[in-house]
């Protein structure tokens, strides 16, 4: 992936993710993005995901730390 896109992805995860704490809507093509908002709610969750996974991991995957590695998923 070149660098350039990489930038973009944390920048939309950035903005995305601060729109999620303020628990407003995040329409990205009114911060300059080029995706959809599927697609950067998509990016969100899933950097978020490993984030946390990987917090998980330097605990041992103990229950307490693996749960916020679990905020998105849908599976019951």
């Amino acid at each position: 992936m070149p660098r350039q896109e990489t930038r973009e992805q944390e920048a939309i995860y950035e903005v995305g993710m601060c729109h999620l704490v303020a628990g407003k809507e995040f329409q990205p093509a009114e911060f300059g993005f080029v995706c959809s908002k599927a697609e950067a709610e998509s990016l969100v969750k899933r950097k978020w995901t490993l984030e946390q996974a990987n917090n998980a991991h330097s605990w041992n995957f103990d229950r307490e730390f693996c749960g916020p590695a679990l905020a998105f998923s849908t599976a019951a």
